[in-house]
């Protein structure tokens, strides 16, 4: 039996933190939920942008809209196998929406009609910096460390942290970025959005990660802490390499009005921030083993909601319609009555 006790990152982690008992019984009891809702815009805009720099490195030509909207349709129908869904949205639209992150200028929306995606219009000029520029895409980190002391992992003795970073980036002239992230309390690395310009510089190392979410979301706390740990292991990984300029969160959902570059939001580095990263990770780290202990001695006990806080946010509800556990969740079933009729289960 193995003495090391594996993380990762989004799954475990970031899932304890948003709902320890729905972390419990789908990781450590294995009730895993018999969908995956709003996983499919994600899973679509990650594979689009490996796809492309792929692409990209075999040509040194950006391929056309048209030729991404088909790679999207075929990655469509594999994810709708494995169970992923999009949301409720219809297959052509969800890939639109993907195709016009790339391409702003080739996909229209008829009222009424299906969308519309023609070769013509160029490629996005954020979206064709993180291709030109990649130096790794879909960059797995495994780091190893020994449990603290007084740890309540049974018989383990270290934890493998593993986590994909989706983007490393060095910067060939310089790239202006107009969201900064301030950390005021490096410790607990939180902070606030502002509207501040930064300028890279050519050679500047840059840790990206992509999501398919809005700026406003309120997980962005934890996405700078994902990001800036990603950083720390990988400047681990890569000693030789100088220590990363910045991390960037991009945002993969067209605004309204803008461009994508108004998506960006960019992270300041130094090694202080990083070795806290790694300190508030191990932290959550042990919050897991204490989670797992606290289970064994009493599943009811399990805490529920956003950090075990005993609340369901707007934000955590959509993804409980997912878990199977909502049912005899009392917060969940106080704000959501109709969802959760136990009378009728089958109804839900």
């Amino acid at each position: 039996m193995s003495d090391v006790y594996q993380v990762s990152y989004t799954g475990d982690i970031l899932g304890h933190r948003r709902c320890p008992r729905a972390w419990l019984y789908e990781r450590h009891v294995g009730l895993r939920p018999y969908e995956q809702v709003q996983a499919m815009e994600g899973n679509l805009a990650h594979f689009a942008m490996e796809w492309l720099t792929k692409h990209y490195r075999k040509h040194g030509t950006y391929p056309k809209a048209t030729q991404l909207e088909q790679e999207m349709l075929k990655r469509f129908s594999v994810l709708r196998s494995r169970g992923i869904r999009s949301e409720f949205a219809k297959k052509a639209e969800v890939v639109a929406r993907v195709v016009e992150v790339v391409y702003p200028q080739s996909v229209s929306f008829p009222k009424g009609a299906a969308p519309v995606i023609v070769e013509t219009g160029a490629i996005d000029p954020i979206v064709a910096k993180c291709i030109s520029c990649a130096l790794h895409t879909e960059y797995e980190i495994k780091h190893v460390r020994a449990l603290p002391a007084g740890h309540k992992f049974s018989g383990k003795k270290q934890v493998l942290l593993r986590g994909i970073l989706d983007l490393v980036i060095q910067q060939e002239d310089s790239m202006e970025f107009s969201r900064v992230y301030e950390i005021t309390d490096p410790i607990n690395l939180t902070g606030s959005v502002a509207e501040k310009s930064i300028k890279s510089v050519s050679g500047d190392i840059e840790i990206w990660d992509y999501k398919a979410s809005k700026p406003d979301t309120p997980y962005i706390h934890d996405y700078v802490r994902q990001l800036l740990t990603y950083a720390a292991l990988y400047h681990r990984n890569n000693p030789e390499e100088p220590l990363p300029a910045r991390c960037v969160l991009a945002f993969l959902r067209r605004p309204k009005k803008g461009t994508l570059q108004d998506h960006l939001i960019a992270i300041p580095v130094t090694q202080e921030l990083l070795d806290h990263a790694e300190s508030w990770t191990m932290g959550q780290i042990t919050g897991i083993g204490d989670s797992i202990s606290d289970f064994i001695a009493s599943p009811a006990a399990a805490k529920v909601g956003t950090g075990g806080c005993g609340t369901v946010d707007k934000e955590l509800a959509k993804q409980c319609t997912a878990c199977g556990q909502r049912f005899d969740c009392d917060p969940y079933a106080k704000g959501h009555v109709g969802d959760c009729d136990r009378s009728r289960i089958d109804k839900n």
